[in-house]
């Protein structure tokens, strides 16, 4: 019987990779099993931990390049140099892991960051400044800069949390809501950023244009033409509300204007990693993340693996601290059960348990 397991990775947690955590204890309660186990990253801040932890003894990482953009303000400047990088060692897909906040600049001082890195020889009028305006000419002269520089390679950002770029739930309503910035910085930065967003349009729109294939983003199916900028306003409208858009302070709408399709963090990690595969070998998947509610799964480890599992026949059940959802809720994605864990600690003998009842001896 072969039991797969995919646990998501919290880099606080003090006890080792919760998906060996499981696996270990699985096999103890249930020695006639095969397990096997992989880590996933539920939040930004554990994808480069993971990336490294998955490619060691897996095939296929040649070309493929992981930057992750970490948080403080060298952020942006930081990663626009590794993604340089990258792009300068010709790799055929660049990765680009996006935090949830970030400046709120819709990505302007990362462009002028990385259009920057990208040129030839860079003049040091043209390096980004101290300004904290933002200059609808200048981004749009950036953006189409990277879009040139990227066109040979397949960029995918991903992000861990649905938040378009302007509005309530956007980029700076959500940074007052959850206390990041004070509310009266939020409501300057929105007014500002939506400034930029339609002046965007007057300069770029252009109603007798063929609508975009930066419109059909963020399906992950392939990579957009690339070199040239949306034309038309319906396509940076629509962008400005895809879910990646607002990602690290507007990064995520950046890129896609320059050109990058989107992906949710699990979706782009489990694609690298074969889950697909790993669910169609198994005869019952686990999976364990922390939180489980509506909201968040369609971006969650269980969101990847639980339509697959439902689609192939194979059972699968979710370990969770956390549960907001009904199990007809569970049950209609594609989760045979939930089982909910008071403490982290508690992982593996949570594990064993489930074993001898999902992988009896025969």
């Amino acid at each position: 019987m072969h039991i797969f397991v995919a646990a998501d990775h919290d880099i606080d947690f003090t006890d080792g990779w919760e998906s060996d955590v499981v696996a270990a204890a699985w096999l103890e309660a249930a020695p006639h099993c095969a397990v096997s186990a992989m880590p996933m990253a539920a939040h930004a801040g554990a994808a480069r931990t993971v990336w490294s932890r998955n490619s060691t003894g897996v095939g296929g990482f040649d070309g493929t390049a992981l930057v992750q953009v970490g948080g403080g303000e060298s952020a942006a400047a930081t990663a626009a140099a590794d993604i340089a990088v990258a792009l300068e060692a010709k790799m055929g897909r660049i990765v680009v892991s996006l935090p949830r906040y970030g400046q709120l600049d819709a990505g302007a001082s990362f462009l002028a960051a990385l259009a920057a890195a990208c040129a030839p020889e860079p003049d040091p009028q043209d390096l980004p400044g101290e300004s904290s305006k933002i200059n609808p000419e200048e981004y749009v002269r950036n953006a189409r800069e990277v879009s040139t520089a990227i066109a040979a390679t397949d960029l995918v950002i991903t992000y861990d949390e649905s938040m378009p770029l302007l509005g309530m739930h956007g980029m700076s309503g959500t940074a007052a809501l959850l206390g990041d910035v004070d509310p009266s910085a939020a409501q300057y930065r929105e007014k500002e950023v939506s400034g930029l967003f339609h002046a965007l349009i007057k300069i770029l729109d252009d109603p007798h244009a063929p609508s975009a294939s930066h419109a059909g983003m963020g399906l992950g199916l392939s990579a957009p033409s690339r070199g040239v900028l949306p034309s038309r306003a319906a396509d940076i409208k629509d962008l400005s509300r895809h879910d990646a858009a607002g990602s690290a302070g507007g990064i995520g709408f950046a890129l896609l204007l320059a050109g990058a399709r989107a992906l949710p963090l699990s979706q782009a990690f489990g694609a690298q990693f074969g889950v697909h595969d790993r669910v169609m070998e198994a005869d019952v998947v686990v999976v364990y993340q922390d939180e489980l509610d509506s909201r968040t799964f369609p971006t969650s480890t269980a969101g990847l693996i639980a339509p697959i599992a439902l689609r192939v026949g194979v059972p699968c059940i979710v370990i969770t601290r956390d549960r907001m959802m009904s199990t007809r809720e569970l049950a209609a994605q594609g989760i045979a059960s939930s089982y909910q864990l008071e403490d982290a600690h508690e992982l593996g003998s949570l594990a064993a348990r489930l074993a001898k009842s999902w992988s009896p001896a025969r």
